[in-house]
């Protein structure tokens, strides 16, 4: 497990140095809203607040938070990842980078306020990861997090598209780079954007879009598609849950105070440390 690990990170570190986000900021604004629809901005104020952004990536969230809060670090496993984002916060004072796992992590102050999206899904032991979140956040302070989530809300022909995507995964995952790279770029383009196309149009006449498999990338553009192929198609190791169980996850292994949008990307919940 240790050793596909690894080949994630590395994955991750290839993916971000292809898709760095550095020219995607408008985009990037409007995704952001909706990973923090549920912050509570008038408990919990940022500006005072030192936080903790775990699996950076291209730091594009980073980019956007880092202006409204007194100081931010940046954590990821993949050294390659962590450059791509010290390039798109060249710019920024108030950030600190460090190239460490979750699992290795260790601050000697607490954090006021820790993200995680679209990362713990992918670690062998999320429960280890939940615990060491929990350990450098302050006690009732914010903890905002986004999992894969298992489709159960959705119809059964989405599940059982999402079984056969699962077998193409698998299969996909474990090819080089540069072949995955390319697949990714056609899957996007013969597979994520009909499927938007026909979403668009459900939107027009009053539909909701997401009755139809890929529909949530409706208000995408294709530059997102591409990136989001790659990590649904290039990616080794994920694991998807139920709200269920992502509130079990979270209140076993030290937050409570669960609250989940009621909007895509499903699940992004915040916590409260306990």
């Amino acid at each position: 497990m240790k050793n596909a690990f690894q080949k994630v990170i590395q994955d991750f570190g290839d993916e971000w140095d292809k898709y760095d986000y550095s020219d995607n900021n408008k985009e990037n604004h409007y995704l952001f809203k909706k990973y923090f629809d549920i912050y509570p901005f008038k408990k919990f104020k940022l500006k005072n607040y030192r936080c903790l952004d775990v699996g950076c990536g291209s730091g594009r969230w980073a980019k956007i938070l880092s202006n409204n809060v007194k100081h931010l670090t940046l954590l990821d496993p993949s050294l390659k990842a962590i450059n791509v984002a010290k390039k798109n916060l060249k710019k920024k004072k108030n950030v600190t980078f460090i190239n460490k796992s979750v699992g290795d992590m260790k601050f000697e102050k607490k954090f006021d306020f820790i993200y995680s999206l679209g990362v713990l899904h992918h670690l062998p032991n999320i429960n280890e990861a939940l615990k060491i979140i929990a350990t450098n956040l302050k006690k009732n302070r914010p903890f905002l997090v986004y999992l894969y989530y298992n489709l159960e809300n959705k119809p059964l022909y989405y599940k059982a598209i999402w079984k056969f995507s699962d077998i193409l995964r698998k299969n996909i995952s474990r090819l080089p780079f540069k072949i995955k790279f390319t697949l990714s770029i056609l899957i996007a383009f013969l597979i994520y954007y009909p499927f938007v196309i026909v979403a668009k149009i459900l939107k027009k006449i009053g539909l909701d879009p997401e009755i139809i498999p890929l529909g949530q990338y409706h208000d995408k553009s294709f530059y997102v598609m591409k990136t989001d192929a790659l990590d649904r198609f290039g990616t080794r190791y994920e694991k998807r849950y139920s709200k269920k169980q992502i509130k079990k996850l979270l209140e076993n292994n030290g937050f409570n105070n669960v609250k989940f949008s009621k909007k895509e990307p499903y699940w992004h919940a915040i916590a409260i440390k306990k």
